[in-house]
């Protein structure tokens, strides 16, 4: 399936490695990828490559060894590799408008903040929130959803200025890992890429997004990032 309108913003992050990785494993081509190089202090990266072992796994999990502009260029027509400091430099924007999307898939470096100017663009920014929306708006939610839940939700949403509140497009949850999974770099990714995939499919079967549902942003609970004490208990949950 070659999605002509859709274009992705990467940064060299495990969850753009996953989202490449997953469209590729899903039979999913887009019309373009933009490989964002950070000229400052990069953020989001890989120190260490997590084990994959989980068998019966319910996802797929990506490698993350292997190279995000190799997966890019299989998983796209077209790459354009951009230095800025920020999602919100004006290269960003001269790439997008080369591309002409309709859709974009964000997964930029989890640190900055897509402004106003390229949410109010020409196309809608489709982003992937790992917590079940507006219950878990935040960071670190999928730690948060451990402890209350123990299991995990993921949200698929249209950016908006507000952070978390824009209209969902879809949710799943999932249930939790085994302890011997990494969560941050390789079960929040991989369960993120899986409801990306699904969306993208919709999109791709149907000709439009799956049908929105607006949040309410007085609704829901807004998280911060979590204690390393409650982080290490949300682990202990896991069998």
């Amino acid at each position: 399936m070659t999605l002509e309108d859709t274009i992705i913003i990467t940064a060299d992050t495990a969850r753009s490695k996953a989202y490449t990785q997953a469209m590729i494993e899903n039979g999913i081509k887009i019309k373009g990828g933009i490989f964002f190089e950070a000229s400052g202090p990069k953020t989001g990266q890989t120190k260490k490559i997590p084990e994959r072992e989980w068998p019966g796994s319910p996802v797929y999990l990506p490698d993350l060894s292997l190279n995000l502009e190799q997966s890019l260029h299989e998983a796209c027509k077209t790459v354009k590799t951009v230095t800025a400091t920020h999602i919100n430099d004006a290269p960003i924007s001269e790439a997008i408008t080369e591309l002409k999307p309709e859709l974009i898939i964000y997964s930029g470096y989890g640190s900055q903040i897509v402004g106003e100017h390229l949410i109010n663009g020409s196309a809608p920014f489709l982003h992937i929130h790992s917590g079940w929306l507006p219950d878990f708006r935040g960071s670190t939610t999928t730690y948060f959803h451990l402890l209350a839940t123990r299991n995990c939700g993921v949200s698929a949403i249209l950016l908006e200025k507000e952070i978390d509140t824009g209209p969902i497009l879809a949710r799943k949850s999932y249930p939790k890992p085994p302890k011997n999974i990494d969560i941050d770099y390789l079960y929040d990714c991989a369960i993120r890429a899986d409801l990306l995939c699904q969306v993208l499919l919709h999109y791709g079967n149907h000709h439009v997004l799956p049908q929105v549902i607006p949040q309410q942003p007085d609704k829901g609970n807004t998280y911060y990032v979590i204690h390393p004490v409650l982080k290490h208990i949300a682990i202990l949950t896991l069998d």
